[in-house]
């Protein structure tokens, strides 16, 4: 991402964080927050607050996000922020897995459609929800980049079975079933 037009930084792609975010340890690393920013910290708690419509760019376009919130003493190293699901909203997101690639679009020109598979999602909550099909049963799924500090927990027994027996390859603990 580009901050102030000046300076590229690192930021993590996360489906599962519903908003973007940055990190204020290594905001500062960088700029005097308080002359840099239009700072709001009225009815935060005291671990984020929030930027007022900086001016941030992921590659050459403005965020689809008007605020963000900043995490008080979060260490991301050289990370600056998360960018997440809402960046999605009216916008098309291409991810490359074979060619570690991915691009956030607002349309597809004519001559490139023919070259991707296409899933519908639906954006609920800045969550991306999509369906699956295993066996003869649909399921709605979140379908989350980042990573996690907490285990993926399943809650229905029959559907942890259906989920490990089947030829989609997912690898789920014993341990992660709760009854």
């Amino acid at each position: 991402i580009v901050i102030n037009d000046s300076i590229k930084h690192y930021a993590q792609f996360d489906l599962g964080a519903n908003t973007d975010m940055l990190y204020e340890s290594t905001l500062k690393e960088y700029y005097t927050i308080q002359n840099a920013f239009n700072v709001d910290t009225i009815g935060t708690e005291h671990y984020y607050y929030w930027l007022i419509d900086p001016n941030i760019k992921i590659g050459n376009k403005n965020t689809a996000v008007k605020d963000w919130i900043v995490l008080n003493d979060y260490d991301a190293d050289d990370v600056i922020g998360t960018i997440g699901a809402e960046e999605l909203k009216d916008r098309i997101l291409i991810i490359d897995y074979p060619n570690d690639r991915l691009a956030i679009l607002d349309s597809i020109p004519e001559e490139h459609r023919g070259q991707y598979e296409y899933l519908d999602f639906e954006l609920k909550n800045n969550k991306v929800i999509f369906q699956i099909q295993i066996g003869n049963n649909t399921y709605l799924v979140n379908f989350d980049t980042g990573s996690s500090i907490t285990p993926l927990f399943v809650s229905d027994p029959k559907f942890y079975h259906e989920i490990t027996n089947s030829k989609l390859g997912f690898r789920v603990s014993t341990s992660m079933v709760r009854p």
